[in-house]
């Protein structure tokens, strides 16, 4: 028996006992059988049986790319729409079928500088509002991705005199090197004016800085470096950010050199490389004000104090996890985490702060209470999503006092702290 006459035995058997859907056992009985007749190995024919099964799955995808419907509109009527949609200023799909179907397509093929053939404008205007969307459902999300980055390009050669500096490469053994970001609150449009949140923390102890700004301008960001130098218990001598325009910046490079801060960046598009704010960016900001849209002056001011008292809460109170080992065993990378003490512990601690500087720590510490401080953040978050459903033309009963303690005297308890120029 040739070869050729065995696999089309082999072929035939298979089909006529529907050997795929058999039974473990039964498939063993055709098996024997096959063997018997081509006088072929058990094990050869098992794994010759399971190739043929995976060239037959094969075969039908490709046979059904084959067969599959080429599709109406193709390519170039897609880049037509797109040109269209854009000359008429992104209008939704409702208002573009109507323009297709009216004179104003005509006059618009005839000023516009791109010839387009007969069959694309015949498309053009047989097309629906609902093929309207899915073709251009791609192109949206594309240019919406672009709008929301377009502000975010930095100079080129600035970025050039700044040093790109990598998570492992901070230092971490002494406070004062500080990594910070930006945390977006614009819900899910980011067109448009919305708060952003200056978040900055400590790579040794932990100690967190938060505060809002309703515009991320650079003049913004100093106003924010100032306030965070002026609470900060220790000296600050570096800086790590990102590549975002408002972070990177003449005027933010200026400060900087001006305070004798050493001043590096991340590599673009690696957020690992910020990672000690990063991971500060969830369990800091999202976890008390969530993933809402704030614009608005009186948002502003509610978050800000909001964020005020949990500076106090979260640096005195809430312990902080460190890595302190990481060891790669074959595919798994282990992880320890032993230190574990509040930003306020490690500072103590620390032989790099001066005394003077603990005894205030420890003296302010003490005036601190965290049932009230934990009441107060949860009294703001009620009074924040309230100010947020009041915008929104909605009203949410929430059972909390709704009366805020002034700005006014937050700030001057938190500058009455102010333990370095």
């Amino acid at each position: 028996m040739t070869m050729k006459t065995r696999n089309e035995y082999i072929s035939s058997k298979l089909k006529q006992t529907n050997y795929y859907a058999l039974s473990k056992k039964e498939k063993g009985v055709v098996l024997t059988e096959i063997a018997n007749t081509t006088e072929l190995d058990k094990n050869y024919l098992s794994s010759k049986i399971t190739s043929l099964q995976f060239e037959s799955k094969v075969e039908k995808e490709i046979s059904r790319i084959k067969n599959q419907r080429k599709p109406k509109y193709d390519k170039e009527v897609v880049l037509a729409l797109q040109d269209i949609w854009n000359i008429y200023h992104k209008p939704c799909s409702e208002i573009l079928h109507a323009n297709l179907q009216s004179d104003t397509l005509n006059i618009t093929l005839k000023d516009n500088k791109k010839q387009y053939t007969q069959r694309v404008i015949d498309l053009l205007k047989q097309i629906s509002p609902k093929s309207i969307d899915n073709k251009l459902k791609e192109y949206k999300d594309k240019k919406r991705r672009e709008a929301k980055y377009q502000n975010s390009k930095s100079d080129t050669l600035l970025k050039q005199t700044i040093k790109i500096c990598l998570s492992n490469e901070l230092d971490n053994t002494q406070p004062g090197s500080f990594s910070t970001d930006l945390v977006e609150s614009c819900g899910s449009n980011a067109s448009g004016l919305f708060i952003q949140t200056f978040s900055s923390t400590d790579v040794f102890s932990g100690w967190w800085f938060g505060h809002a700004v309703l515009r991320a301008l650079e003049t913004e960001i100093v106003k924010c470096l100032d306030l965070r130098n002026k609470l900060c218990p220790f000296r600050i001598f570096a800086d790590h950010t990102d590549n975002g325009s408002p972070l990177l910046n003449r005027l933010t490079r200026a400060w900087y050199t001006k305070m004798n801060i050493q001043y590096t960046r991340s590599r673009p598009n690696q957020k690992n490389d910020n990672c000690f704010v990063e991971q500060k960016n969830y369990t800091h900001v999202r976890k008390y004000i969530g993933y809402l849209r704030f614009d608005t002056q009186e948002e502003l001011e509610v978050l800000n104090e909001l964020f005020q008292y949990l500076m106090d809460f979260r640096n005195f109170f809430l312990p902080t996890l460190k890595l302190t080992s990481k060891i790669r065993i074959g595919a798994k990378l282990h992880k320890q985490y032993k230190d574990i003490r509040t930003p306020f512990h490690r500072l103590i601690e620390s032989d790099d702060v001066p005394p003077d500087v603990k005894n205030r720590l420890i003296w302010y510490r003490a005036t601190l209470n965290p049932i009230k401080l934990s009441a107060k953040i949860q009294e703001l978050q009620n009074t924040l999503y309230k100010v947020h459903s009041k915008k929104n033309g909605k009203i949410t009963e929430i059972h909390a006092s709704q009366k805020p303690v002034s700005l006014r005297f937050l700030t001057a308890r938190q500058r009455s702290f102010r333990l370095h120029d």
